[in-house]
């Protein structure tokens, strides 16, 4: 089972894919000592995606596996965070 985590703004187009994308590289060198790939992809018009814009937050275990978060707009107030994929620094990053 996948629970969602979603954060909101309040101001009308505050959530653009350029401020996700810097907020998701500072947390990646100031919290996680630049352990994670970050891959953005342009989804529009792709109906089988996460949303239109959509990040990938990869990075590699002990045992060199390689685990895979996603993270998507939903619009321009609502960020949304798909987590539980089991693994303690996945978890840590939720």
């Amino acid at each position: 089972m996948a629970n969602h985590a979603y954060v909101k703004v309040r101001k009308p187009n505050e959530m653009t894919v350029e401020s996700v994308t810097k907020v998701l590289e500072d947390l990646n060198r100031n919290r996680f000592k630049n352990c994670l790939k970050i891959n953005y992809y342009n989804c529009h018009g792709d109906k089988s995606a996460w949303g239109p814009d959509v990040w990938e937050l990869v990075w590699t275990q002990n045992n060199g596996v390689e685990q895979v978060k996603h993270c998507w707009l939903n619009s321009k107030k609502s960020f949304e965070i798909r987590h539980g994929n089991g693994s303690h620094f996945g978890w840590w990053i939720d």
